[in-house]
């Protein structure tokens, strides 16, 4: 079965990342002060244009419901602005003229519950400087002051890519802040006990399911796609079942068989190539010394 085989693979690798979180490309990362005030943008990609990648809390897997990721994503839901918004409003200050933004109900619910989800945090962690001073970056309404930056035109260019948060001073970017671990560990857990739970198809035991999976990013593609998934009210649910639950699988696997993929799909993991628009990836199925030396 391919998700065993993709499972054991993750724990093989031993590089294992913790359930609920994975590997994103991070190509912008707004620079704060502890108060919130804004400092300015910053670019992450090097010579090759690639953005670095961070081990954030993992892309839930949204579909069409709005939905955001926990302290980075698109600039639909960390600014509040479409893609059209945003060249519009670079235009605007390239030329020196008036920009009239028509306000997106769409964008303006997506932003709405990514700050909702800041202030969340900000409120369960009270002593978290970092979580505070992102909330109050959104209380002051500095992100309106981002247009302004000399790197909005790079962002103009790419304005898909995602976003985060660093305060000043410190290493990491928000999004990898170590009360998180605490926060996805206690939504991860919540249910876990319940004689009822499913047995997961990958690992045979009984676990919390994944509801909805993770997509995967495919190298020199603008296309993700989930390796399981199952669209809602199309005449695939059974016995009352919705999305995941047709076929359970552990929140713990999902997040292992969909980190080992991506490691796989990287560009510069050596596990993949291309035949025309076809991307091919591999791996060993055992551990010993051949096996290693063939990845």
């Amino acid at each position: 079965m391919i998700l065993r085989a993709l499972y054991d693979y993750y724990h093989r690798r031993g590089e294992t990342v913790a359930q609920g979180w994975g590997s994103e490309r991070i190509t912008f990362v707004i620079l704060i002060e502890r108060d919130g005030t804004l400092v300015g943008m910053m670019d992450t990609r090097k010579d090759d244009k690639t953005p670095k990648s961070f081990v954030v809390v993992k892309s839930n897997g949204r579909t069409s419901a709005p939905l955001p990721n926990i302290l980075w994503d698109n600039a639909e839901y960390v600014l509040g602005l479409s893609k059209d918004m945003i060249k519009a409003l670079h235009h605007a200050a390239d030329t020196g003229t008036p920009c009239p933004v028509e306000t997106d109900a769409k964008v303006a619910c997506k932003h709405r519950l990514f700050v909702e989800k800041v202030n969340e945090l900000a409120g369960k962690y009270p002593g978290n400087e970092s979580f505070r001073a992102v909330a109050l970056f959104y209380d002051r309404q500095q992100h309106k002051s981002l247009p302004e930056d000399p790197l909005w035109k790079e962002l103009a260019r790419k304005p898909t890519v995602n976003l985060s948060f660093q305060v000043r001073g410190h290493d990491e970017i928000v999004a990898q802040d170590a009360d998180l671990q605490d926060y996805v560990a206690s939504m991860s857990h919540r249910g876990d006990g319940d004689a009822d739970l499913p047995v997961c198809l990958v690992t045979g035991r009984k676990a919390l399911p994944a509801e909805v999976t993770s997509s995967t990013p495919i190298y020199q593609s603008k296309a993700t796609a989930k390796l399981v998934a199952f669209q809602v009210n199309s005449g695939y649910d059974s016995y009352g079942n919705r999305q995941g639950l047709n076929a359970p699988i552990s929140r713990e696997a999902e997040s292992a068989y969909t980190n080992a993929l991506k490691h796989l799909l990287d560009r510069r993991s050596g596990n993949n190539f291309i035949v025309g628009n076809r991307t091919f990836v591999f791996w060993a199925s055992s551990d010993d010394e051949a096996s290693r030396s063939t990845e």
